[in-house]
Order: structure tokens, then sequence, then C-alpha cells
């Protein structure tokens, strides 16, 4: 990606990127509640406080370029497509960690193991979409960084 395709992307989807921040954050206040239930659920706190953190930097450097000289905004659609992906994978940990965190008020904490348990494969796949957001924020962040 080009510096300036990066920027439009970052600055046309301005907003989807502060939302995708705040989600980012409830995630992981959910996540508190559920992350010793087993192993699928252990180490997912990495991948989303790295994928925060990205975000927040990538807003504060297209913003701070952006003062400069505004990009066109056609350049923006793949960054856009990227946000919009890791925005339904932020949701669907958020509905999983709500349903393990209902098992625990249902039941015991077997009851939400089991619950977790089934979850496993999602938690997998959703674990490494966001190494690969992740990836390709930094790499869009190192662009707009050179």
């Amino acid at each position: 990606m080009d510096p300036l395709s990066v920027l439009g992307g970052v600055a046309a989807s301005a907003q989807l990127l502060q939302g995708l921040q705040k989600t980012a954050f409830g995630v992981i206040e959910l996540y508190r509640g559920v992350r010793d239930v087993n192993d699928s659920t252990k180490s997912l706190h990495e991948q989303l406080e790295a994928l925060q953190f990205v975000m927040f930097l990538l807003g504060n450097e297209a913003s701070r370029i952006a003062a400069r000289s505004p990009p066109p905004v056609e350049h923006g659609e793949s960054m856009h497509n990227v946000l919009e992906s890791a925005g339904r994978t932020l949701a669907r940990l958020e509905e999983i960690f709500k349903d393990i965190a209902q098992s625990r008020k249902v039941g015991a904490q077997l009851r939400q193991y089991l619950c977790a348990r089934s979850y496993d494969v999602t938690l997998r796949d959703l674990r490494e979409r966001l190494v690969q957001y992740v990836q390709i924020l930094n790499i869009s962040l190192a662009t707009l960084s050179s």
C-alpha cells in the first residue's frame, strides 16, 4: 500500500476507526470476565490489546498527516474493508464473551467451561483474524510513518 492509499483509507474511515477503538475497549472489558475459563480464552488478551493499540496509533498518525494535507477519499476502499472486517470480528467476540459470561450466571464454572469449549474453534479462528488485522494495520502504520 502506498502512503496516500493508507491515509485516504484512514481519513475516509475515521468514524469507523473511532467506533472500533471503543468496541475493542468494550470487548477487552468483557474478556476480563472470561479470560481464565479455558485455553481458548486465555491468549486472546494480547491480540485484543495489540489491535486496539495499532488502531489508536494509526488514527493518531493519520490525523497528524491529514492536518497538513487532506488526502483524496477515493484511496480508502481497501482500508475501510479491513476495518469493517475487524469490526465484525470484534462484534462476534463480544457475542461469545457475553454468552460465556451468561453461563457463569446460570450455572457453576463447569457450565461456563463447557460453553467456552463449544467456542474453541471459533475463538481460534477469531484470534488468527485479530493477528492478521494487527499485521495489516502495522504495515499501514509503517507506510504512513515512512
